[in-house]
């Protein structure tokens, strides 16, 4: 059985300007991701003091890492704003 409060949310992603729901919707998404990637930024820069094996190593890591951490929280983001 469907709420009316889910309802009246899908109602208000598929009526209305189509823009300004891609907005709502990708911006949080968006705003995470560019933390991620300063948070790499960061990351390299205070590493590459300990040496360029090190920051090997983290150049490795860090996608892999960005990838696991970017459907984590696209699965986060995703379950609870479908939840209300």
């Amino acid at each position: 059985m469907v709420s009316p409060r889910s309802k009246a949310r899908s109602a208000a992603i598929t009526q209305g300007d189509i823009g300004e729901q891609l907005v709502r919707l990708t911006l949080p998404m968006m705003l995470a991701l560019l933390s991620i990637m300063g948070l790499g930024i960061v990351d390299s820069y205070f590493i590459s003091f300990l040496g360029t094996a090190e920051l090997a190593a983290i150049g490795f890591s860090m996608p892999v890492t960005s990838v696991v951490t970017s459907i984590a929280l696209g699965h986060f983001i995703t379950h609870f704003s479908s939840n209300g």
